[in-house]
């Protein structure tokens, strides 16, 4: 949330942002519509939208949730991308 405050609003056109106490609910529907949109061209199965929502909500490497091969398991969770992702998301949740 902060980061659509900080770096997507001052962005946008000045008619196109919603009012302050608006921002929240703006923000989920346009990742919903989002999400809709790509679903078509980038489908995902539950067990990958499962690892999404791991990682993007509570900053965890579930990679059991991918695969059931124990090398790609550790290689996935040492992958820096998603190191450095699951480390900014615990940072935020922790501040929030």
């Amino acid at each position: 949330m902060d980061d659509a405050k900080r770096q997507l609003l001052p962005m946008l056109r000045q008619d196109i942002p919603p009012a302050p106490p608006k921002v929240e609910r703006w923000t989920g529907d346009l990742i919903e519509e989002t999400r809709a949109l790509l679903s078509a061209v980038l489908p995902l199965a539950d067990h990958e939208l499962a690892f999404l929502d791991r990682l993007n909500g509570q900053g965890e490497i579930e990679a059991s949730l991918l695969t059931a091969d124990a090398g790609l398991q550790q290689r996935i969770a040492t992958n820096p991308g998603l190191r450095w992702k699951a480390l900014n998301v615990k940072k935020h949740v922790g501040s929030g």
